[in-house]
């Protein structure tokens, strides 16, 4: 359904602003249409959930660290889920995705790219 119409150009939308200090000196803003009602501050430290997990390195090769991109995707779960009932182990999740910290790591990514499809099929 599109909101915006010939007839009305514009639309009203609530959003709130939520600002937490990550480091003295160092804040992170997030902009969310999340009810304060249902969600509080509690719930939206998805960064400060993820910096405070203890990752166990047991004298590995690697020192690890965890995968950030995997932690966004658990805390977003998590707030999915948020009703007050469900319980989600999100920091034993965050460490469990793990990915080892190579220094020194000298070879370039590799580019993804598609292959050109034909459209043949088409008529």
């Amino acid at each position: 359904m599109d909101y915006l119409t010939d007839a009305r150009q514009e639309y009203n939308i609530s959003l709130r602003v939520v600002r937490f200090e990550l480091s003295p000196g160092s804040y992170e803003n997030l902009i969310t249409n999340l009810p304060d009602h249902e969600f509080d501050m509690d719930d939206f430290f998805c960064s400060e959930i993820a910096f405070n997990v203890e990752i166990e390195q047991n004298g590995r090769k690697y020192e690890y660290q965890m995968n950030y991109s995997e932690a966004v995707k658990t805390c977003r779960s998590f707030l999915r889920i948020h009703d007050g009932k469900s319980v989600m182990d999100a920091e034993g999740l965050i460490a469990s995705n793990i990915e080892a910290v190579r220094p020194g790591r000298t070879f370039p990514r590799q580019k993804r790219f598609k292959i050109p499809m034909s459209f043949c099929y088409r008529n």
